[in-house]
């Protein structure tokens, strides 16, 4: 009885040890299973930020390429508004200059306002290769100027008697029409701002005939 009371008790103490290794692997696949549980949460919200941050970033991205196509169709308007405005201005232009060319052909003696950039392209920027003299008054040049064979008598403006003689000669010259007087065609002015920087007579050139000549023709 005594031996099968020690082999009953060892038994049961083999059964304890077996039943506490049990209950703590039990307790450690517990805990790994709790941590497995806390990681795939931890990273199923880390997923859920980032979805969200991404999709807070596409819809801003949208908003920025609604934002940028209304901008590229103002732009299209805007640009079709200034083909157009330019459309008419040159519309216009070109009425204006039938209107003055109908107006200087009613009056072949009207004096004509040249543009300065038109004076600057005859005379090559008023270059010394096209110059035909110098006077007290300013120096000459000849050029072809709106299909016509001209001299561009061009007045030092920084002389004091500079807008004096232009005045003059406006006034004189250009309402004489005298076989005997070289004609005068037209003037033209540099202005910026608020002051005339530069001031040019346009008659018509008489190349190969000096003054003399040209005055006491018959």
């Amino acid at each position: 009885i005594a031996q099968l009371q020690r082999e009953y008790d060892a038994y049961r103490r083999e059964r304890e040890q077996q039943q506490w290794e049990l209950g703590r692997q039990v307790e450690q696949q517990r805990r790994e299973h709790e941590d497995i549980v806390g990681q795939l949460q931890q990273s199923n919200t880390e997923l859920q930020q980032a979805h969200a941050t991404s999709e807070q970033r596409i819809t801003q991205l949208r908003r920025e390429l609604d934002q940028q196509s209304q901008s590229l169709d103002d732009e299209r308007l805007r640009s079709s508004d200034q083909t157009r405005e330019i459309e008419r201005l040159r519309l216009e232009n070109d009425g204006l200059r039938r209107e003055l060319s109908s107006l200087q052909a009613a009056d072949p003696n009207r004096l004509r306002e040249y543009p300065w950039p038109d004076i600057l392209r005859a005379t090559n920027s008023f270059s010394g290769d096209m110059k035909a003299g110098e006077g007290g008054q300013g120096d000459v040049f000849l050029c072809w100027l709106n299909e016509e064979d001209v001299a561009v008598k061009r007045l030092d403006h920084a002389a004091p008697w500079a807008m004096e003689s232009y005045d003059a000669e406006l006034n004189t010259i250009g309402r004489l029409h005298h076989r005997r007087l070289v004609p005068l065609l037209g003037y033209s002015t540099l202005v910026e701002g608020d002051a005339v920087r530069g001031w040019c007579l346009v008659y018509r050139a008489m190349r190969g005939q000096d003054l003399e000549v040209r005055l006491m023709k018959r």
